[in-house]
């Protein structure tokens, strides 16, 4: 979670007074914080670190590019995924509403 603080001081041409404040950015990227293990894994594995409070489109990507599966996910913090292919590498591309993405890389043995 990114909590930034900046402080601004106004010093005006004749002098005379000082203003500070404070802005803080509270800016936070939930995609960031999203896991990915057992990696490798053996088949079954868990995505951990999801916004219990948001929903996210998930497609499981092979290395040819190919979606081998589509899931929605829907209030969870956590969830279990079983890749079905053989062993290889595969990528789980991850939507959020807001519409912010993310990759991972998940390689099966």
């Amino acid at each position: 979670m990114l909590h930034e603080t900046i402080s601004i001081t106004v010093i005006p041409p004749l002098g005379g007074y000082n203003l500070t404040t404070k802005v803080t950015d509270n800016f936070v990227n939930e995609l960031e914080y999203i896991q990915v293990y057992p990696n490798p894994t053996k088949g079954v594995f868990y995505l951990g670190g999801l916004n219990l409070e948001s929903s996210y489109e998930a497609d499981v990507i092979n290395i040819q590019g190919q979606v081998v599966q589509e899931l929605q996910i829907n209030n969870q913090n956590a969830l279990e995924l079983e890749l079905k292919g053989k062993a290889g590498i595969y990528f789980i591309q991850l939507t959020n509403e807001k519409g912010e993405r993310v990759n991972l890389k998940v390689v099966k043995q």
